[in-house]
């Protein structure tokens, strides 16, 4: 008998068994909208993050300076991630138009030459590709 390794692709998986099945469901129906409540400050009693503020002021569309962590750009890609994969696998279609919207936003913070660092490009443009090791640049 001959096994053929070929590895599925996400669109061929479905996750409904009972045990892993409601971490999907859990994903699109409340981590996701919590966490897009968290990116754009709206959580009471909770830190801001400004992460959203961050992409606009980069973008020149909001006046201001870089606010919270310097890494703070990875909580919108890995939202955007797990947004891809709930609209993949079905449990997020409602988010499209939002994660559309949020990717332009991205785009447009980004500089001409496809650099992208919030941190850098508002406070210190100068030290672009300086500090690999710890700068949050790759």
């Amino acid at each position: 008998m001959k096994h053929c390794n070929v590895p599925l692709e996400p669109s061929q998986v479905r996750v409904t068994d009972a045990l892993f099945g409601s971490y999907v469901r859990n994903v699109a129906e409340k981590l996701v909208p919590y966490q897009w409540k968290a990116l754009n400050d709206r959580l009471p009693d909770m830190e801001p993050s400004h992460c959203l503020d961050n992409f606009r002021v980069a973008a020149g569309e909001l006046e201001g300076r870089h606010q919270g962590a310097i890494f703070q750009d990875t909580d919108l890609y890995k939202w955007i991630e797990a947004v891809a994969y709930c609209i993949q696998n079905g449990t997020g279609r409602s988010f499209e138009p939002l994660a559309d919207e949020t990717i332009a936003l991205v785009a447009r913070a980004q500089e001409p030459d496809g650099y992208l660092n919030t941190y850098i490009t508002i406070e210190h443009p100068e030290n672009r590709w300086k500090n690999l090791a710890e700068g949050h640049e790759l």
